[in-house]
């Protein structure tokens, strides 16, 4: 009836206008006052606000508010449409006047000429042809908003929706298309609905209507649906996570609140049967101890008997899943590289194996162990427990494998090549494991030693043992005390990259100190270094030197004493090839000379102990100033050094600490605490330091040139190999110069080993040893104690270590890799 209104004079309950308005005294909002009453019957507060109100709040609106409703244009109460009724209007203030005398109720006819604007209120039935057509569409466009039209009564409010009928169907629309006519599906359901939280209720009353198959397909189709795990995904989550089972049955619990439901156990431990098919035999076997008395124990021990099949099953795998590779023609494509190794962690040993022609080849989801036992690798326990896989190796090298090759690789820290080679260590005359070179001959830049070799082993052993087999006269016969363990030829021994790293960047880094603890006496002396008593200085530099030298006798009477133990456990087995007065002459001069070096280990323990007590006691800094810069340097840069072996590097941390910004502030951290000028340090001191620092410049950057080759996982040409080898040359000259010849240090079996074999190596396969490191043995000790961790509530330590080598196993699976999602790798701060 109202010709026009403004929003404000609306109620805000029904949204009509204000029939005998009341005004809230809370928000000063208006309202009807029928509506306004029933409100309060329900709630306690004001329908805007919220504010808690009552009926005796209400008061009168504001006599503007009042004005506004008075002169809104209203038609006459006798009016019935655009034909019947009385056609007035007035002010709504009017409107009693004049319907008490309006008599108007006749009936009028349209004729041709009738003004569009009443013809909008005619009924359409009046209207013949286009004519209803015409003013429907013109009624929507004008008076609808966004689509919708919105018409009042003397009842509720009609809402009428506006839909154009679509020139394609929306599974043929564009996305723009899509993203259009749904907004307007969703104003229409909430319009239709109430409200939003409406709206909500009312399409979850639509999905229940569908049947399942509906639901599912529409689900599908918004790409909301949850995945269903595959079978064997779970079995790969297991692994991924290093789940156990109790673990799993928890997690399934939750799940399937969530109305997710994985695979059962049962089925998930016939498929890792299935998927396990070579055989793991657990069960405990003696070993020898590394006790005063070399005692033998009974440990768990876990082999793969059958290694030939596994490496095939392995193999099978990742060519059904194509994850074999060459690395851009590194590797022939007839030959297969398998990397064998292994390394003692926490109170471990295990032996692994690496399939080289993958991607990810380092990784520990790469390494399978096929050989876990729980004692140290002494030569004894090795030779008894991976005696049975020389046969199996052998295997490996003379078996093919869908017509290719298989070229064995033997990978581990230099300490265990050593050993499995029957060599008496990295100490001995003869250290080299590729050449007889002696421990003079390799301070040499000429060194022309003859090469080693399997057959060149087995002889000098068996001279050797012709000799007596006296330890004593081991470097007579090259070091050669043990027969080797593995078929493997040297050729085929990747050099330890890792153990490379950290052996020589300690090595310069000890020289460095060297050179620090050297200007910080030379600060002591001038009386202008440090702030302490110099002659305490003096002394606590002292006890340090003492220290370091008992420290490193120790370690020396260690490895003679683990070396005698092995020698007695192999004589023990070997010994029907000797005779009794041989046998009990090699066990006689064993057991004095273990004693002696028993009794030396023993003194220097309490030595060491009471040189520790007397540091510890220093009132003054242990260290000077500028061997203090270096460790200052070493944290600023996030180096970290292990609490325990001595303060060895970590080995991911020496690529760091050879970046050219960190050399450049190793360096010349000593320049900058000698050129203070709160020191006054003296001329010839300061130019020392300018010296140290243009030394040990260049010696970490000829150091890192080289390793940025050696570590290379590319294919490398003749020109590479030979730039190599020239930076080569070039470091150990200047380690000559600046290190040996300067007695700070000696060339040690790790530089010989980059001087003299490395070079020849990488010429033999083209490659770099970043392709061959042994990052997964070591990373399998992590993994392996985290398992350890988890499973530890399996009493019987036989069947925890079969537990734990099955769940590693599972997770080294090809058909797993392919189910376990990539992880983004974390951002860290700089």
């Amino acid at each position: 009836r109202f010709i026009a209104c403004q929003a404000t004079l609306l109620c805000k309950i029904c949204n009509r206008i204000m029939d005998r308005a009341v005004e809230a005294n809370c928000c000063g909002n208006s309202f009807c006052s029928a509506c306004m009453w029933k409100w309060l019957e329900i709630h306690a507060a004001c329908p805007v606000c919220k504010v808690q109100l009552k009926a005796s709040q209400l008061v009168k609106p504001s006599q503007a508010l009042q004005g506004c409703l008075a002169e809104l244009v209203v038609r006459c109460d006798n009016y019935a449409d655009a034909f019947t009724g009385c056609p007035a209007t007035m002010p709504l203030s009017q409107l009693s006047h004049h319907v008490a005398r309006c008599v108007d109720t006749g009936k009028r006819t349209v004729s041709e000429s009738t003004t569009a604007g009443n013809m909008l209120h005619a009924s359409p039935s009046k209207f013949s042809g286009n004519i209803a057509d015409s003013l429907t569409s013109h009624l929507i466009k004008s008076k609808s908003s966004d689509g919708l039209l919105e018409l009042r009564s003397r009842g509720p409010p009609q809402l009428w929706q506006r839909s154009v009928v679509p020139a394609v169907s929306s599974n043929e629309a564009s996305s723009r298309t899509i993203r259009r006519r749904s907004a307007r599906l969703e104003q229409t359901i909430q319009q239709i609905s109430g409200s939003v939280a409406g709206a909500v209720v009312q399409q979850a009353a639509t999905l229940r209507r569908m049947t399942e198959h509906e639901r599912k397909a529409l689900l599908t189709e918004a790409g909301i649906v949850p995945k269903t795990p595959s079978s064997g995904s779970t079995l790969a989550l297991k692994a991924d996570l290093h789940m156990p089972w109790n673990q799993l049955r928890k997690l399934k619990v939750w799940l399937s609140d969530f109305g997710l439901q994985l695979e059962s156990e049962r089925t998930m431990r016939q498929q890792l049967q299935d998927q396990l098919p070579f055989a793991i035999v657990a069960e405990s076997a003696p070993f020898t101890t590394t006790g005063t008395s070399g005692a033998v124990e009974l440990q768990p021990l876990v082999v793969i008997p059958d290694l030939v099949a596994a490496v095939h099953y392995y193999l099978d795998q990742l060519h059904a899943s194509n994850q074999l590779c060459s690395h851009g023609g590194v590797i022939p494509a007839e030959e297969i590289w398998l990397k064998l190794g292994g390394d003692h962690g926490g109170n471990s040993f295990k032996m692994s194996f690496q399939i080289v022609n993958v991607l990810r080849c380092n990784a520990v989801r790469n390494t399978v162990p096929f050989v876990i036992f729980a004692a140290k690798d002494s030569p004894a326990n090795l030779a008894t427990v991976l005696q049975p896989f020389v046969s199996e190796i052998k295997r490996l090298e003379s078996t093919p494998w869908q017509g290719r090759k298989l070229k064995v690789l033997l990978f581990g820290d230099y300490e265990l090549q050593t050993t499995l080679y029957g060599l008496s260590g990295s100490s001995g005359s003869h250290p080299c494991l590729h050449c007889v070179a002696t421990k003079q001959e390799i301070q040499l830049p000429n060194c022309t030693a003859g090469q080693r070799s399997l057959l060149k082993l087995e002889n000098d052993h068996t001279a050797f043992v012709a000799a007596g087999a006296k330890l004593p006269d081991a470097k007579k016969f090259n070091n050669c005390i043990r027969p080797a363990i593995l078929p493997i030829s040297l050729e085929n021994v990747i050099i330890p990259v890792l153990h490379l790293d950290l052996g020589v960047f300690a090595w310069l880094f000890t020289a460095l100190t060297k050179d620090c603890q050297m200007l910080d006496s030379a600060l002591v002396s001038s009386a202008t270094g440090l702030a302490s008593d110099s002659s305490e200085y003096v002394a606590t530099m002292e006890l340090h030197k003492q220290l370091s030298q008992k420290r490193g006798d120790l370690d020396g009477k260690e490895e003679a004493v683990r070396n005698l133990d092995g020698q007695w456990a192999w004589l023990g087995m070997h010994g029907g090839n000797f005779t009794a007065l041989q046998i009990q002459t090699s066990t006689t001069a064993i057991q004095t000379q273990r004693q002696q070096h028993s009794t030396a280990i023993a003194a220097l323990k309490q030595e060491i102990e009471e040189l520790s007590t007397q540091l510890s006691l220093q009132r003054s800094t242990l260290h000077g100033p500028c061997e203090e810069s270096l460790d200052k340097v070493l944290q600023a840069n996030n180096i970290c050094r292990q609490r325990y072996h001595g303060g060895a590097f970590i080995g991911n941390h020496v690529h760091r600490a050879l970046q050219p910004t960190v050399i450049n502030d190793l360096a010349n951290a000593p320049v900058t605490v000698v050129t203070n000028p709160e020191r006054a340090a003296p001329p010839d001191v300061v130019d020392e330091s300018r010296s140290v620092a243009k030394r040990y410049s260049d010696l970490m950057t000829q150091f890192a040139a080289c390793r940025r080759r050696y570590s290379s996982c590319s294919k490398l040409s003749a020109e590479d190999i030979t730039t190599f080898e020239a930076d080569c040359q070039k470091f150990l000259c200047t380690a000559r110069t600046e290190v040996v010849a300067r007695k700070l240090g000696n060339i040690t079996p790790k530089l010989h080993l980059i001087e003299h074999h490395l070079p020849d190596f990488m010429a033999r396969y083209k490659v770099g040893l970043g392709l061959l490191a042994e990052q997964g043995a070591e990373s399998l000790h992590a993994e392996l104690n985290d398992l350890s961790r988890r499973h530890a509530g399996i009493a019987n330590p036989v069947e925890q270590l079969r537990t734990i080598v099955k769940a590693h196993l599972s997770s080294t699976l090809p058909q797993h890799a392919a189910l376990i999602p990539q992880r983004a790798k974390r951002k860290r701060n700089a």
